[in-house]
């Protein structure tokens, strides 16, 4: 075989397998009935991008969705591990601060949030299947106060009082 039919052959085949990738893409997306972001999240990041500080820093869940940085655009402690990892990150102890500033008592929130310098902190559907408790936690914490409630009542932004 000749080089330039066997470049031929390969040019062909990456362009077969590129164009198949690409209808499996586009048929899980028109098939899929998974939204990125519902009504209220999509409020709740508008409203965060317009009534916080540009360099604001959440504390949320580590989910690979939260409206505080994908529709707000603000800085989170810790967003999807397992591409922070995938880039060699060590983020062990973030992923364990996080939790326990999710699950553990409002001392601990207040610990972590001064720790990685945030100001706010996001309770939403991730924040709630992973720690039921936290809503009613932070409601009742002297330390936080509550700036925000999306109108479906499903999404909530505490702020921290006397950052430091």
């Amino acid at each position: 075989m000749t080089a330039i039919k066997y470049c031929f052959l390969v040019i062909t085949l990456l362009l077969v397998f590129s164009i198949f990738a690409s209808v499996l893409v586009a048929t899980w997306n028109v098939s899929t009935n998974y939204p990125c972001a519902d009504v209220g999240e999509y409020e709740t990041g508008v409203g965060v991008r317009e009534n916080t500080p540009e360099r604001a820093v959440f504390l949320t869940w580590s989910s690979i969705h939260a409206p505080v940085s994908m529709i707000g655009g603000r800085l989170r402690v810790l967003g999807y591990v397992n591409w922070a990892y995938r880039h060699g990150l060590d983020i062990w102890e973030r992923e364990e601060d996080v939790e326990r500033a999710y699950r553990g008592n409002s001392s601990d929130t207040v610990e972590v949030m001064r720790k990685y310098g945030c100001e706010y902190v996001y309770v939403g559907k991730e924040e709630l299947r992973n720690a039921p408790e936290c809503l009613k936690k932070f409601e009742d914490c002297e330390q936080l106060e509550k700036v925000y409630e999306d109108p479906s009542g499903k999404n909530h932004i505490f702020k921290i009082k006397n950052a430091v």
